[in-house]
């Protein structure tokens, strides 16, 4: 059976053999770090150059979610068709893929030329909208980084939440984006090895998959779990900012922090009783655990 390019894919396909690589991948567990996984998200690319999303169903991800690893070459048949999601969705398209119980999957030990290198589609700083028809997709961002805070807890001081960081960004225009990055992406973001305090050489990084906010009246960007980025990418719009930064020096002052282990957060037992119980209570004996 001959490999069926990603683009040629229809509702219609029920045994098609698609020669793809796992371009990205990423577990969605929900509002919080910690949580169990509710579907296992890629995005697979083709040798001509296609991508399309795919999604593992949160009762298949302890099964199958190991045999997809990123950056190898498989060919995959007896996959499911389904038309895109309406929001977040990670690559423009009208069409998804599902995997099955029954999907087959062979490594490929040939790797053919033409997987991109990149899967992305920029917008511009003035284009972000967190109100607008968009708010709700993936968003990709290109500009020289110019600050990155230290991680900190978000929520409860004892009990924190999750943890995030900020990475600011600028545009060859000089206007400034934040990015707030949360979870495993705040820890994982870090310059130690891309950025030589000496030289002061600045950095162009690629952000993916990240989602328009506001916060007190700014507009940002936030990455999550499918956030990903990409130091001084090899694509064709980092050009202009590759002739700018050849004579421009920029200090940015690495966090001590990133090199700290975080732990995600752990939540108090919670204790069980019936009303009756409850209400026979004293308050005042009741030790305050910060409830809410």
């Amino acid at each position: 059976m001959p490999n069926k390019p990603l683009s040629a894919l229809t509702l219609q396909d029920r045994n098609a053999e698609v020669q793809i690589q796992v371009h990205r991948k990423w577990e969605f567990r929900g509002a919080v770090d910690n949580g169990p996984i509710l579907h296992i998200d890629m995005i697979l690319t083709d040798c001509t150059g296609n991508a399309i999303h795919c999604q593992i169903p949160s009762f298949l991800a302890a099964t199958r979610g190991d045999e997809f690893q990123v950056g190898k070459i498989y060919k995959m048949t007896r996959f499911s068709v389904a038309r895109a999601k309406s929001t977040y969705k990670p690559v423009d398209g009208d069409l998804m893929l599902y995997v099955k119980p029954y999907t087959t999957l062979e490594l490929c030990h040939t790797s053919p030329s033409g997987f991109p290198l990149y899967v992305y589609h920029l917008t511009s700083y003035d284009k972000i909208d967190p109100d607008g028809s968009n708010a709700r997709n993936f968003h990709d961002v290109l500009g020289i980084i110019t600050e990155i805070s230290a991680i900190k807890p978000v929520g409860n001081a004892h009990i924190p939440s999750s943890y995030n960081r900020h990475v600011l960004i600028k545009n060859l225009s000089d206007d400034i984006l934040k990015i707030t990055l949360w979870g495993k992406r705040a820890q994982e973001f870090s310059l130690t090895n891309t950025y030589d305090p000496q030289k002061q050489t600045p950095i162009v990084v690629l952000f993916v998959g990240c989602l328009p906010k506001e916060y007190q009246g700014e507009v940002l960007l936030s990455g999550g779990a499918a956030c990903h980025w990409y130091f001084n990418p090899s694509i064709e719009e980092a050009e202009a900012f590759y002739s700018r930064i050849e004579s421009e020096k920029i200090n940015i002052e690495l966090p001590s922090l990133d090199k700290q282990e975080i732990t995600p957060p752990s939540f108090p037992q919670r204790e069980h009783h019936n009303l009756k119980y409850i209400l026979s209570l004293n308050p005042h004996d009741v030790p305050d655990m910060n409830a809410r």
